[in-house]
């Protein structure tokens, strides 16, 4: 009935991105691409990292809720050479780690794929920036959704002999 107030969004490297604060429920954690940039704060991201994926736990255990999370970092850019869009590779680990949590959460679950192409809104740089803080052009254009056909890891699991396996042929079924 209230999607909005019933979906979560778990986004990488938003803790400081001035585009993150008007948005609501947010859980956050910072990218395993950029844990060690400051090597005295990793230990700090770490521990943040597992207060939003604990509290995501405790939020599924009630039950009715969307989380939208991007297993491939959600910044699509478009190929070099043809300029088509297309969803980055999803990252095996990501998705593991959206297996644990549902099973850490007690209550029946269930993933669907998701692609949401909002490119021209605000595209991302042309290549993958470190630093926070890099000019973002916004602008009003239509957005796209599809959603495919639910996923389940117990099925693909049965065909694989170990959870890295798993992981990856998820990965590349999605």
């Amino acid at each position: 009935m209230h999607v909005s107030y019933n979906s979560l969004f778990l986004l990488n490297k938003v803790f400081v991105s001035p585009t993150s604060y008007n948005l609501r429920n947010l859980l956050c954690v910072y990218s395993k691409n950029h844990m060690y940039d400051v090597p005295e704060l990793a230990e700090m991201k770490k521990r943040a990292n597992m207060r939003s994926l604990k509290e995501m736990v405790m939020l599924l255990r009630g039950g009715s809720k969307i989380i939208r999370i991007a297993p491939s970092g959600g910044r699509d850019r478009p190929d070099t050479v043809t300029k088509d869009l297309y969803p980055a590779p999803f990252d095996a680990s990501s998705l593991d780690n959206m297996r644990r949590i549902m099973e850490n959460a007690g209550v029946p679950g269930h993933i669907y794929p998701l692609a949401i192409l909002c490119y021209d809104i605000m595209p991302p740089p042309p290549q993958v920036e470190k630093e926070i803080g890099e000019k973002r052009l916004i602008s009003f254009h239509g957005v796209g959704l599809s959603v495919a056909q639910k996923i389940s890891f117990h099925e693909i699991a049965a065909a694989c002999g170990d959870a890295e396996e798993t992981g990856k042929k998820v990965a590349g079924h999605i």
